[in-house]
């Protein structure tokens, strides 16, 4: 692979795993789980993005949303993609191949 298609593909996995972490955001704000201050925060990242936030409102988005929600380690040591993370947040805190393994399955009724 050259450099130049190293690149690409890291880029390309990079926006992918920033548009999973939009869809996690937004699955958070659907199912109401966010209180007011760490909701305003979130709509701003979704639209902004990270670096759209203030010094203070990146600590607070990290205290009160992705160290609240967000598990980056499955119980049984794997790591947990964003497009996982809300059932992880549901299921005790299991990446989707171990839930399943386990048995741990938790789907919020819609």
């Amino acid at each position: 692979m050259t450099a130049i298609n190293h690149r690409l593909s890291a880029a390309n996995d990079w926006k992918a795993e920033m548009e999973a972490k939009k869809a996690f955001l937004q699955e958070l704000i659907k199912n109401d789980d966010l209180d007011e201050a760490a909701l305003e925060m979130t709509k701003q990242v979704i639209a902004e993005g990270e670096d759209g936030l203030t010094p203070t409102q990146k600590f607070a988005f990290e205290r009160n949303v992705l160290r609240k929600f967000v598990t980056q380690e499955c119980q049984s040591g794997c790591d947990i993609p964003w497009s996982e993370q809300y059932e992880a947040l549901l299921n005790g805190g299991f990446c989707f191949s171990c839930s399943c393994s386990y048995g741990t399955t938790n789907y919020r009724d819609e």
